[in-house]
């Protein structure tokens, strides 16, 4: 993809993967009554692929943990195909790898980053 319809940036491209978390959620809410979640995976990862494809790594992280796990991230949007059925397993490795790079660019800018209690 070559046009920023879906945005471009390294934190902003995250922003907006980050807003297609509280659908999977609500989705598993109104989709209850379902023995298998993989298709409310599946819609994830394809809709967040699309703000991974102008995801740029800035030239400060590309050599340390942040750019490593941003590449595995956009390696994520580079690869789907609607045989592999996503799990929860999938789903909660990527959110872990984009809470990682939010925590590690705090530590970047010398914030000292607490977790809280309430997610």
């Amino acid at each position: 993809m070559s046009d920023d319809t879906y945005g471009k940036g390294f934190l902003y491209c995250l922003y907006e993967v980050a807003k297609h978390y509280e659908r999977v959620f609500w989705n598993k809410e109104v989709f209850n009554n379902e023995k298998d979640y993989t298709r409310i995976y599946q819609d994830f990862f394809y809709g967040v692929r699309d703000h991974l494809f102008e995801l740029e790594i800035p030239r400060q992280f590309k050599d340390k943990e942040i750019g490593k796990i941003a590449a595995e991230l956009k390696k994520v949007s580079e690869g789907l195909n609607w045989s592999h059925k996503k799990t929860e397993e999938e789903f909660n490795k990527f959110y872990d790898k984009c809470k990682t790079i939010f925590i590690l660019v705090d530590k970047e800018l010398g914030v000292k980053v607490k977790e809280g209690s309430v997610h």
